[in-house]
């Protein structure tokens, strides 16, 4: 911007989310311009407001997603309109509705590396593994043993029903993570059992193993090497239970056998 004589140059720290001014006092001095100096506050109202506005939130049930157009810098897109929206709703990894975002739309999400455990956290997670303890828990659909300690979130009541465990290692980043989780058809975003396979081995890129049985059901197996493992267990007319399992690379071998323990003492009511 040039007023009178002297470039007046304005400009927007993204980072700090505020308004930053330059004058080139080589031309003239501005400080004893009185309306120069007005023209440099009204200016800098300006560049707040609009710095607000970028870093303003979208409303609930939407997601800010990054545009190429420079005068539209982001969009609120609604969340039943992201690429995987109508992917069932199973806590794993960490988030855990794990929805896929095209990079080039919306880098900021994509999933970061996070650091290499410390030597001290992995012989705590070797010993509190060799350690384990388990009890029963028990609803009325269904029942089994889950380690002794771990923080257990009850949300079986709940659209979709889930049970999400949590054991905390104490390190930033992903925690160890076991669910269980009901899909019929009804439920908002349903996906049948064969899709919903497909989509994990597509999205997360899984790996299927060799079908078998457990808790008397026909089940198909999933896992991404040194992450998640997932059983899909089929319960027939459209209903199926989601078991899951994730945790950190180093300690995934570390805790595996509590999702062995689960999957085998799961014990299901005859409906």
């Amino acid at each position: 911007m040039i007023y009178g004589e002297s470039p007046l140059i304005l400009y927007f720290d993204m980072e700090k989310a505020s308004p930053r001014i330059a004058v080139d006092d080589a031309t003239t001095a501005c400080s004893g311009n009185a309306r120069q100096m007005r023209l440099i506050a009204a200016a800098a109202a300006f560049l707040t407001l609009a710095g607000r506005a970028w870093c303003a939130d979208c409303p609930r049930g939407s997601t800010r997603m990054v545009t190429d157009d420079p005068l539209e810098p982001f969009r609120c897109v609604p969340d039943e309109e992201l690429p995987d929206a109508g992917k069932p709703y199973f806590p794993k990894m960490g988030s855990f509705k794990s929805l896929p975002v095209a990079p080039k739309l919306r880098p900021s999400l994509e999933p970061s590396v996070a650091a290499p455990l410390p030597a001290r956290t992995k012989r705590a997670g070797a010993h509190a593994a060799q350690a384990l303890k388990y009890e029963r828990y028990q609803i009325s659909e269904l029942s089994f043993d889950y380690p002794r300690g771990w923080s257990m979130t009850d949300g079986w009541d709940d659209e979709l029903p889930t049970l999400y465990i949590q054991h905390d290692t104490g390190a930033q980043g992903r925690q160890v993570v076991l669910t269980i989780s009901r899909a019929q058809i009804g439920q908002y975003g349903y996906l049948d059992l064969d899709t919903a396979v497909a989509k994990e081995r597509r999205w997360q890129k899984a790996r299927e193993g060799q079908r078998g049985r457990a808790a008397g059901l026909p089940a198909r197996f999933t896992m991404v090497s040194g992450q998640s493992r997932s059983a899909y267990l089929d319960a027939g007319e459209g209903r199926y239970y989601i078991l899951s399992y994730s945790a950190p690379e180093a300690l995934f071998e570390t805790f595996e056998p509590a999702f062995d323990r689960m999957l085998s003492s799961l014990r299901l009511a005859r409906p």
